[in-house]
Parts: structure tokens; C-alpha cells; sequence
């Protein structure tokens, strides 16, 4: 199998740097390989330097987390910006359980539904990133249901934390399936703040999870990690260099 998938970095994972140095961030995860970044947040950038940092570093702006509730009362606001960056998604980072649930899920529903067609005039395609808890009560099924038209950012991490098998669901979500978040787990991970170890040296399937992406010709694969072993940026640049040699 020919190996094409564009390889992206979460900045969630580099917040720690980031906050002081995004320019200087940015330019390390240049120099690492990466092909783009997906934002989740400025850390005190102005959208006009911001883009010219992605620029100079020839960085993908792949997507950008915004909160459910920002993006509900700014959408607007949101669609400039992103228009600005020519960025062509903007991804939900989660949505409280309770919301997904009973007599909410609709109110929900309708409120994504909405976001979704308002983005959708501005060309920008709207997703949503799971954690574990979607799994739970059928929420993420009955998400699906309710919002015929959103695609999904499948964190395979996370999926597989809820005990489902990750490429099973991607094959299970087909052309619904927009972006995967790939970072691996520690062997018997059972807490929520478990460090996750450099992406290839874990326990999980991430080259299985790599192909079934590429099978279904899912673009973009995005390395994050929630609590890296040590410093950040040597879990970044030690990542890329993994998925390198195992010819991603």
C-alpha cells in the first residue's frame, strides 16, 4: 500500500511552549516535518501574524478547535476569521454529556444543525472531536443521527479508551469520518490522566488506524497528545520522526 496522509500537529500538545513562543512553536514544528497544525486557540497572536507564521513555516491550517458555545454566539465572527486563514473546517472539541442526552440532545442538535449550515455558506465544513464519554448511553450514535450533515474528527485515543475498536468505528462512520487524532496509550490506562507515550510506541494499532484512514481516504491524520512523557516538543519532534520511519 502507498502510504499518503498528510501528518498534523493538535498545538494543545505544545501549550505549554506555545503560550510564550507560538511563532517559535510554530517554526519547531516546521522543522520536525509536520506537514500542518490544528489551533486550539491564538496564545496572543493576531490573526494577522498568525498567518503569516504559518505561512513562513509552510504550515496547513487543517482545522481549528472552538468551543461550542464561542462558536454558537460568534459564528460571524468565527467564519471571517477562518476565511481569512483559508481554513476549510472548524471542529467542535466536545460537548458536556448532559447536552447529548434526552430532551437536550435535540436542543443540541438544532443548534449544530444550524452552525452547520451558516459555516457551510462561508465553504468552511463543520466537525466534531470525540473524548470517551460520547460512547456512553449511545450519545455518539445518536449524535450522528440528529446531525445528518456534520462530519467527525474520530479521536482514536479516546475511542478506544470507551473499549471500541477505533477502525471498526471509522469504517462505521465512512465518508462521515473528516480527520483522525491519532496518540498512543500506556499499556493498562485506566485514568483519564494517564500520559500518553510518543505516537509508535504505545500499545495501540496507530499504523492499522493510519491505513484505515487512508483506505477511506481520510486526508489528514493529527498527532496530539494530552499529557506528554517529559517535554512537549521532544514528544512532537520524536513522533513525527517515528511515523517518518514507518514511512508516513
Amino acid at each position: 500500500m502507498e502510504k499518503t496522509i498528510s501528518i498534523a500537529v493538535q498545538m494543545y500538545t505544545l501549550r505549554d511552549v506555545a503560550k510564550d513562543d507560538m511563532a517559535g512553536t510554530l517554526k519547531s514544528v516546521a522543522r520536525f516535518g509536520y506537514d500542518g497544525v490544528e489551533l486550539a486557540g491564538f496564545n496572543g497572536m493576531s490573526v494577522s501574524e498568525l498567518q503569516e507564521s504559518l505561512s513562513l513555516n509552510k504550515l496547513d491550517l487543517v482545522s481549528a478547535h472552538v468551543g461550542f458555545a464561542d462558536l454558537r454566539d460568534n459564528v460571524d465572527t468565527w467564519c471571517d476569521t477562518l476565511k481569512t486563514f483559508g481554513a476549510k473546517r472548524v471542529t467542535i472539541p466536545g460537548i458536556s454529556g448532559e447536552l447529548l442526552e434526552g430532551d437536550q440532545l435535540a436542543k443540541t442538535a438544532a443548534v449544530i444543525n444550524d452552525l452547520q449550515k451558516k459555516l457551510w455558506d462561508a465553504e468552511i465544513e463543520l466537525s466534531y472531536h470525540n473524548h470517551d464519554y460520547e460512547f456512553k448511553n449511545q450519545r455518539y450514535e445518536r449524535l450522528i443521527d440528529a446531525c445528518p450533515e456534520l462530519k467527525f474528527e474520530l479521536d482514536t485515543y479516546w475511542t478506544e479508551f470507551a473499549g471500541i475498536n477505533s477502525v471498526e468505528f471509522m469504517k462505521q462512520l465512512g465518508d462521515r469520518l473528516a480527520l483522525i487524532h491519532i496518540k498512543d496509550m500506556m499499556k493498562d490506562a485506566q485514568s483519564h490522566s494517564t500520559p500518553n507515550p510518543n505516537i509508535l510506541e504505545g500499545v495501540l494499532d496507530i499504523q492499522s488506524i493510519l491505513n484505515q484512514a487512508i483506505n477511506q481516504g481520510v486526508e489528514w491524520a493529527i498527532v496530539e497528545m494530552d499529557t506528554p512523557i517529559g517535554n512537549s516538543i521532544d514528544a512532537v519532534r520524536a513522533s513525527r520522526e517515528n511515523l517518518r520511519k514507518a514511512g508516513y
